[in-house]
């Protein structure tokens, strides 16, 4: 009489190959098409499929403790702090927005993509707090601007700033059809002062000037010997120099008193 070899625990054969089979827990049937699981181990050998079939069941028992764990509710959440509970509104935070921007836009972005969202954010964050999208108005747009500018940001930084978060907002707005303005538009933004760079006054340094003025006027002088209607061409170097010493220059040339 021949004994039947037993295969391992979670596993039987057909054809010789090993197969893993697992019924799904009934807490966690609505996740599946099929009330079991089954897998192909690819093996003949006994020891191999038990080895395998271990290590395929505790993979699929950490996955279904992260799912209960998602699903069972925090321990002691009464005593919580709710960040919506002071604003009546079912959309999303800022924080939350955040995220679904990163998460979805960010594979196709730069490595700088998320780190720049996240810091603009929190400067919001930190100014306003985290509330949501909706939560947000123009008199808030205002006062994050005046945050920022207290704290010694420029025109561009603010337009930077301002456009991340208005992008966040619209991103939330069209992929999950919120029924939400963006507050943060058409907020105005104040110019900068550029100030207007001032010459060199001929008195400030003396020896500078001493030497671009010969510089200039030696420059002048080559291309004036050879066409002398070449008049104009200190007006193609005013950049290069200050206009004291080559103005100065450009009158004793045409006066002769270097030409002769």
């Amino acid at each position: 009489m021949q004994l039947t070899k037993k295969c391992p625990k979670y596993t039987y054969r057909k054809d010789g190959v090993y197969y893993f089979s697992k019924a799904v827990p009934k807490d966690l049937l609505d996740l599946y098409c099929k009330p079991r699981i089954v897998k192909c181990l690819g093996t003949r050998s006994p020891q191999s499929a038990q080895f395998v079939a271990k290590a395929v069941l505790a993979k699929l028992e950490d996955y279904w403790l992260g799912i209960r764990l998602k699903r069972m509710e925090v321990p002691a959440a009464e005593l919580l702090v709710h960040v919506r509970s002071a604003y009546s509104s079912e959309l999303p935070l800022m924080s939350d927005a955040l995220d679904a921007y990163v998460q979805i836009k960010g594979p196709d972005k730069s490595r700088l993509f998320a780190p720049h969202a996240k810091r603009n954010v929190a400067y919001l964050i930190e100014c306003l707090g985290d509330r949501p999208l909706d939560c947000y108005n123009g008199h808030d747009a205002g006062k994050f601007r005046d945050w920022l500018v207290a704290k010694g940001l420029g025109r561009s930084s603010l337009q930077r700033i301002f456009s991340v978060v208005k992008a966040i907002v619209n991103f939330n707005v069209r992929e999950f059809g919120l029924n939400c303005r963006n507050a943060f538009s058409g907020v105005y933004l104040p110019s900068e002062t550029v100030k207007k760079r001032q010459p060199i006054p001929l008195a400030r340094d003396s020896s500078l000037s001493v030497k671009l003025r010969w510089m200039a006027q030696h420059r002048l002088v080559g291309i004036l010997k050879t066409n002398p209607r070449m008049w104009l061409y200190p007006l193609q170097i005013s950049l290069s120099y200050p206009k004291t010493a080559l103005l100065k220059a450009c009158i004793e040339i045409r006066e002769g008193c270097v030409l002769s």
